[in-house]
């Protein structure tokens, strides 16, 4: 799970911030979204950044990033649950919304742009 703040701008530039750590302490509320098996702490572990950096390439390459500044202030990781691939997938997600934030002013267009995110290979 990302915690994330997207600032746009009316310039052509993207810039991307990582805020990381980690709490020792286990969050129960966001064991919610995870197995009873699972273990879900607060922060983002080091080990994750790799995925983000490499969806923002992704991006950068197809020419799709939106104007503005996109902070990742926090995240939620499992012991379990919690992997590369869904990081670069939960920010694919994160990012396909906030180019297209223009188009949300209902759930169905919420839906119509994930699916055709996922039609359009936007979300991996």
């Amino acid at each position: 799970m990302l915690l994330t703040k997207f600032s746009p701008k009316n310039t052509r530039n993207f810039t991307f911030n990582i805020c990381f750590g980690t709490d020792v302490e286990r969050v129960g509320f966001l064991s919610k979204i995870a197995t009873n098996s699972d273990n879900v702490y607060l922060g983002m572990l080091a080990e994750y950044i790799p995925a983000l950096e490499k969806c923002i390439e992704q991006w950068y390459k197809k020419n799709l990033l939106p104007c503005g500044e996109l902070t990742v202030i926090n995240g939620a990781y499992g012991e379990i649950g919690s992997s590369n691939i869904s990081f670069l997938r939960t920010l694919n997600t994160i990012l396909l919304l906030y180019k297209n934030w223009q188009e949300l002013s209902s759930e169905d267009n919420l839906c119509e742009l994930i699916l055709k995110g996922c039609k359009e290979n936007l979300i991996i």
